[in-house]
């Protein structure tokens, strides 16, 4: 973990060090310039060499658990998809700490507002993967705007096509028209849904359904057995 402290920004003050754990505190601007809480952190490498990043003292500004403040059932931060990866390499330290940043300032926000900001999260679990993978595959195809409006607020012309999914085949209805994906032939035209299903392309549609099922899976698994820790408005926990 050298490598990360080696680029600690002037936010972090390090309290304590030993081989397996530093104790810090953490106090980043918000946008507004002003500082965020004092978070007192634990920050561990695990056996697999990930980083590992949660409250010293469990409970004391944020809840022990909580999925929509992005907090783990251990207690440690989900940073982002795979952030616990980046100080593998040296160049990746600055952005971890980056990543650190942004989650405190989102953590004061959930705190004064009950609500976690927008468009800065990935869906949790199996899903997030899925939306991570279809993120670039919009961007490839220059739908990567659609998509997004489709996982926020479940509208434009994906979201569209979502619900027109046939269940019985897991395809679009009516094959013969346009791929709402936009991919075109080579002769420039917008391919048709049937070819683009022949060419077996990956259907940001198709995609978004499985995201979607996925993150229902996910609260469906913890209904019964995590308590909803009552800081977050409309949380599927309370529901």
């Amino acid at each position: 973990m050298e490598c990360l402290f080696d680029v600690a920004p002037e936010w972090v003050t390090v309290l304590k060090r030993s081989p397996s754990e530093t104790i810090l505190n953490a106090s980043p601007k918000r946008a507004s310039g002003r500082r965020t809480r004092a978070y007192r952190l634990s920050i561990s490498a695990t056996r697999s060499n990930l980083i590992e990043v949660r409250e010293s003292d469990l409970g004391s500004l944020l809840p022990k658990f909580c999925p929509q403040r992005h907090m783990n059932a251990d207690g440690t931060f989900c940073l982002g998809f795979k952030a616990d990866n980046f100080v593998v390499a040296p160049p990746n330290a600055k952005a971890w700490w980056i990543k650190l940043s942004v989650f405190l300032t989102c953590q004061e926000t959930a705190f004064e507002s009950r609500g976690w900001p927008p468009n800065i999260e990935v869906s949790h679990g199996r899903a997030g993967e899925i939306e991570v993978k279809a993120e670039l595959v919009a961007e490839g195809l220059g739908a990567l705007e659609a998509y997004q409006l489709a996982v926020r607020e479940d509208s434009g012309p994906i979201a569209m096509a979502v619900r027109r999914i046939r269940k019985s085949t897991g395809q679009l209805i009516n094959g013969r028209a346009v791929c709402v994906c936009g991919r075109k032939h080579k002769r420039g035209w917008i391919r048709l849904r049937r070819q683009c299903w022949r060419a077996n392309d990956p259907c940001l549609p198709l995609m978004e359904a499985q995201r979607r099922l996925e993150e229902q899976r996910f609260w469906k698994a913890l209904k019964g057995k995590q308590q909803c820790c009552g800081t977050m408005d409309d949380c599927p926990l309370n529901a």
